[in-house]
């Protein structure tokens, strides 16, 4: 039999780490993510609250959370909208039990990544974790390039330049 999500890109094979941070209430949310991504080299990391992930997220830049939908002190869309404010802000994805298409398009339309239903199926968390670090890897990627590429003109001392549509 194949392995769950064997035709996604080798994210296994990158040189850079990918941080997982659970946020969740729920120890036993923690120990069914981390027992499906023991087979990665993802490093995973576990907290219970908004406040702890805004801490960790400070100090350990992890390219994605995974966010019980409900926590102590907030909610996902806290964390979502705290850690945006980060350099290079992570991908959240939210878990529910009653995962559905509102939970999904509010996750969406608010700049969210995913949503993972619970109970967890492997090959699901595999899928949405691999894409969200995938694009939060891109992501910076297209940041370092625009930075570089706004130096490199500034030393050139090009400057922006504005263009005028006719009749406007």
């Amino acid at each position: 039999m194949s392995e769950p999500c064997q035709n996604l890109p080798a994210v296994l094979s990158t040189d850079e780490t990918c941080h997982v941070l659970s946020v969740s209430p729920w120890n036993e949310d923690h120990t069914d993510l981390q027992k499906i991504l023991r087979q990665t080299n993802w490093r995973f990391h576990r907290v219970r609250s908004v406040s702890e992930a805004l801490k960790f997220a400070l100090k350990n830049r992890p390219g994605v959370i995974v966010c019980e939908r409900t926590l102590p002190d907030g909610a996902w869309r806290d964390v979502l909208s705290r850690t945006a404010e980060l350099p290079d802000p992570p991908v959240v994805i939210v878990t529910a039990e009653d995962a559905d298409n509102a939970l999904w398009a509010e996750v969406l339309n608010l700049g969210g990544y995913d949503v993972l239903a619970k109970p967890f199926d492997h090959a699901e968390v595999v899928r949405a974790v691999s894409l969200a670090w995938m694009h939060w890897s891109e992501s910076l990627s297209l940041r370092s390039a625009g930075e570089a590429l706004r130096k490199s003109a500034s030393t050139a001392g090009v400057q922006p330049t504005t263009v005028k549509t006719a009749g406007v």
